[in-house]
């Protein structure tokens, strides 16, 4: 496991400019998997077990809080300057949700921080994802969905819910409590799966 801040980083960066077109906004699902699975061998995660979005967030040096002083339409938000790199999450939210903006916050720090070289300087940088944003496609959510629940974990989780029961809810509730992300996550994962997969 990388404890070394700058070694992760590092190393990130090298597989950004590996598996990308161009700093970050260029890369495409596939790319995503493999920038992931990468973190995640780096990390040593295992395939049964919950990713630790927290500890991982850490490595790169974020430190993670709640907060209810939040504005309401504000789930989450990042700050970084010179002297500490904070996540800001909504105390108000679920367990699972906080894990998901956590997982949203640290694609954004990789993909549009870490890995462009206008932020270079020690100027500081800051990010607020709202709720209800209309980018659901966006490449840290992508990020966020893929870290949480990685493909071939998953694929593995939900062969074993539908061998030990075929009821639809069992399995939703059952994926959504073993990688501890918000249900909805994990319905927009299945259905990706049946397209991509034809499971």
């Amino acid at each position: 496991m990388v404890n070394d801040m700058e070694s992760i980083e590092r190393k990130t960066k090298s597989l950004i400019s590996k598996f990308c077109d161009s700093p970050g906004k260029r890369c495409k699902e596939k790319e995503i998997k493999s920038i992931v699975n990468a973190i995640l061998e780096i990390e040593e995660v295992k395939l049964n077990q919950s990713t630790p979005i927290v500890r991982i967030s850490e490595h790169y040096g974020l430190k993670v809080y709640k907060s209810n002083n939040l504005k309401s339409n504000v789930a989450s938000k990042m700050s970084l300057n010179e002297s500490e790199k904070v996540i800001i999450i909504n105390k108000k939210e679920t367990i699972y949700m906080k894990r998901y903006l956590i997982a949203i916050e640290l694609g954004k720090y990789i993909f549009d921080f870490l890995s462009n070289e206008k932020y270079k300087s020690n100027e500081p940088y800051f990010h607020q994802l709202e709720y209800y944003e209309n980018s659901s496609n966006n490449i840290e959510k992508r990020f966020a969905t893929e870290i949480l629940m990685p493909e071939i974990s998953f694929l593995r989780q939900y062969l074993i819910a539908k061998e030990s029961n075929s009821n639809v809810a069992f399995t939703y509730i059952y994926l959504s409590k073993f990688f501890e992300v918000p249900e909805s996550l994990v319905r927009k994962k299945i259905r990706s799966f049946i397209i991509d997969k034809d499971i």
